[in-house]
């Protein structure tokens, strides 16, 4: 018996009928391209994003100091046409001719025509810095010396002219600086130019150059500089307009396309901006100024990732795509059927119950499915587990409940049964493949039916203590891949563990605040690493961080994080910090027993032993080698902080992630990479033929009912 693609789909076929019907009639006919983009974004302001939709259409809104390589993630220019590192240094010259767009149309300020200048970044960033923003992504900063002091003195200070406002002005909601009087305000810009100047190391020595230096050396900055909360932001409209300065009547930016519509729940419309940099003009002065440099092997490596993409695809407003779409579709049977239709060209989740047939037909040599792109990405599914919550943070018993429900979960049926994505099922959380780190398992023993054993153990110990385990709720958003994990692991926690669990699900919106607030037991999340680094997944988890949702708090792993790791060379300097340090991490209660049973190579010394010899002979290593050696022991201290981490367990790892999606092979500048982070202006259609028209039914094979093809 055979089943088709077209079958399993035909079920939502009236829905499809319905959504095209209603978006054909909004948007005035079909784009140069659309892709589903999943849900409707939270916002368009690129310093309050906080997930992946959001970034998928800020990346084409608004650029940052440097830019991904669609392929390889490296930077390449920006808002920055250059830059010079010199230690802990760096000096970005902008380019002249980033201007701010408004409507398809330059922005003007006073009559003159605005385009981003130093004055601008600086603004973007500290305006990350400030309280009342909201950014959740402010810690990003803290590399650059003094950011993070600036930002607990602003704080401090905001904290008192809001506590003064609630006894003198009751009447008054300040959830703003527009909110307070004109003397206040003045009051308030005066107090934060004085300590952006005294403490933060951002120097502009004029309007198209600004200079950072760094705290400590960090060697994934540049790759900061392109992560899209990090965007630059312009001034003028967001102070003129307030929360409003997103709709497309009001936004500015500076990207590759500017913001035409934005239509609840339905699409959001982005058109080619027409004065972006990357012109026929500017090409051709680069192809006559890097050529020579790449002939005589003098050219620096961004400069060379710039030439042979613009070699390869042309400059962007003479030959990229004029308008794009983002759909907020949700359900995935729905969204292939879209793509199999020609109405999308690119769908970023396919639906578990045809994923693995497609992933295994596309493996064999002679049926490959050029539609489909496959791999692993950067990123972690795994539960958050509301720290606050009662029976979590009883001290022993709570720790042996999070770690039972841990155990008892069967990752490798979730990937092989549920998710069918051939994902790696996580035992730490930080993904396999980051540089230089060891992806050793920090729990589970390799084993199931003993680990399930021991979580049963676990949860003997807790009842037999007394400690009653009431019904928990597990929160995720609407999405169905989420919805049958939810399912899987309820039904595991209730068979095997005698605990009951209710699910329960929210739009995107709603489950972002319940997360933020707390408003969940057990919630499922995901992160997607936004530099090569582990610090990516692991400051997250820092007591003050604004995406620690399970609101963990250990201040030796907080020291370890943000403190020794951030700032190595200074904790490596002398015997006396060196030995601070030491004893510091070492005074972890569970330090000998849990650190010391750990070992990163089979054989060797345990890991707290290595970060003993390590720190201890770094004074006889030589100083030109000094530097790697100070990274060595970062990446140990790392290791250190995730075991802490993975004994506490407030957050449960599940799977290390990849992405099944589809997009057509006539589809140029569309590449698969770790972050999932497509621009559009690289995209073009082979042959400026254009989308492809009619249905793409006939490319997808048939599948036996066993799920094996033919």
């Amino acid at each position: 018996m055979y089943r088709n693609l077209v079958l399993i789909l035909a079920g939502c076929a009236v829905c499809v009928g319905v959504f095209l019907v209603t978006f054909t009639g909004t948007r005035r006919g079909r784009a140069d391209y659309v892709w589903n983009n999943g849900t409707e974004p939270q916002t368009l302001d690129p310093t309050l994003m906080s997930g992946q939709p959001e970034g998928e259409i800020a990346i084409s809104l608004f650029e940052g100091l440097t830019a991904y390589h669609p392929r390889t993630l490296e930077p390449v220019p920006a808002v920055a046409e250059s830059w010079e590192i010199d230690g802990l240094t760096y000096t970005f010259r902008l380019r002249p001719d980033a201007w701010w767009v408004r409507r398809g149309e330059i922005f003007e300020v006073d009559g003159k025509r605005r385009h981003v200048v130093a004055s601008d970044v600086v603004y973007t960033f500290r305006r990350h810095l400030h309280p009342e923003t909201g950014s959740e992504y402010s810690f990003l900063l803290y590399p650059i010396a003094g950011a993070e002091a600036y930002e607990r003195a602003v704080a401090a200070h905001w904290s008192q002219l809001v506590a003064r406002y609630r006894v003198e002005r009751p009447d008054v909601s300040v959830t703003r600086a527009a909110a307070l009087t004109r003397p206040d305000r003045e009051m308030l810009e005066r107090f934060r130019d004085e300590k952006f100047r005294e403490l933060v190391a951002i120097r502009t020595p004029d309007e198209l150059t600004v200079q950072f230096t760094l705290s400590s050396p960090t060697p994934y900055f540049l790759f900061l500089m392109s992560f899209y909360t990090l965007f630059i932001v312009p001034r003028e409209p967001i102070e003129a307009h307030g929360e409003a300065w997103t709709r497309p009547e009001n936004l500015v930016s500076s990207g590759a396309y500017w913001l035409d519509e934005w239509r609840f729940n339905s699409h959001v419309r982005l058109r080619k901006n027409r004065h972006y940099w990357e012109n026929a003009e500017y090409a051709e002065r680069r192809f006559r100024e890097l050529r020579p440099l790449r002939d005589a092997g003098a050219i620096a490596g961004f400069q060379l990732r710039e030439l042979e993409l613009l070699e390869e695809l042309g400059p962007f407003v003479e030959n990229g795509l004029e308008i794009c779409d983002a759909l907020a579709v949700e359900e995935l049977n729905t969204s292939v059927n879209l793509y199999l239709n020609g109405d999308v060209d690119r769908i970023r989740e396919i639906p578990s119950e045809i994923r693995g047939d497609l992933v295994k037909h596309d493996r064999r040599p002679d049926a490959e499915l050029r539609h489909l792109h496959h791999g692993t990405i950067n990123a972690v599914y795994y539960y958050g587990v509301n720290m606050r919550l009662p029976v979590f943070r009883t001290g022993e018993l709570g720790r042996k409940l999070r770690r039972a429900l841990a155990l008892s979960i069967d990752r490798q049926s979730i990937v092989e049964i549920v998710t069918r994505g051939f994902q790696t099922p996580a035992y730490r959380i930080v993904p396999e493949g980051v540089p230089n780190y060891d992806s050793t398992p920090l729990f589970g023993s390799g084993d199931y039916a003993a680990d399930l054993a021991e979580a049963r153990r676990l949860v003997g110990e807790v009842r037999a203590a007394g400690l009653d385990i009431p019904k928990l709720q597990v929160l995720y958003n609407t999405l169905e891949s989420h919805a049958r994990i939810a399912a899987f692991i309820q039904s595991i926690w209730k068979r095997e563990l005698g605990i009951d669990v209710q699910l329960s699900n929210q739009e995107w919106g709603v489950y972002l605040d319940s997360r933020r607030t707390g408003q969940f037991d057990i919630c499922r999340a995901g992160w997607i690493g936004d530099y090569p680094d582990p610090n990516t997944f692991l400051d997250m988890f820092t007591t003050e961080n604004q995406n620690n949702d399970p609101k963990y708090s250990n201040p030796v792993y907080d020291r370890i994080v943000l403190r020794y790791c951030a700032e190595i060379l200074a904790h490596l300097e002398t015997d006396e910090t060196r030995a601070a340090m030491l004893a510091d991490v070492e005074s972890w209660s569970a330090y000998d027993s849990v650190v010391g049973a750990v070992r990163l190579e089979p054989g060797g010394p345990d890991l707290a032993r290595s970060l003993r010899d390590a720190v201890e002979s770094y004074a006889r290593t030589p100083r030109p080698v000094r530097i790697d050696r100070a990274f060595e022991i970062r990446m140990l201290l790392f290791h250190v902080a995730e075991t802490m981490l993975m004994h506490d367990m407030p957050t449960i790892p599940i799977y290390f992630d990849t992405r099944t999606q589809l997009w057509p092979p006539e589809l140029r500048g569309m590449h698969f990479n770790a972050r999932d982070a497509h621009p559009l202006k690289t995209l073009r259609w082979e042959g400026d033929r254009g989308p492809a028209s009619g249905s793409r039914y006939r490319d997808f094979p048939r599948f036996r009912a066993g799920g094996d093809t033919p």
